[in-house]
């Protein structure tokens, strides 16, 4: 399930997690930069430019690979 969390709410589980201090704030930054920017609004042809295969949905890879999720 995803749960959406503040900046201080990720870096604290990831600290919990065994996470480096120094990376997790590197993932956060990264994370901000992307988001401002648009990263996450665009589409892109990568996962066909790469795999030759239209990309699938999460739901349908976690259907079609259910038992590694188990």
């Amino acid at each position: 399930m995803f749960r959406g969390l503040t900046a201080a709410q990720a870096r604290a589980e990831m600290l919990a997690d065994g996470i480096p201090a120094g990376f997790a704030d590197i993932l956060l930054e990264v994370s901000l930069a992307y988001h401002q920017h648009g990263g996450a609004d665009r589409l892109t042809t990568t996962v066909k430019d790469l795999t030759g295969r239209e990309p699938i949905s999460l739901e349908r890879f976690v259907q079609d690979h259910r038992e590694a999720f188990a």
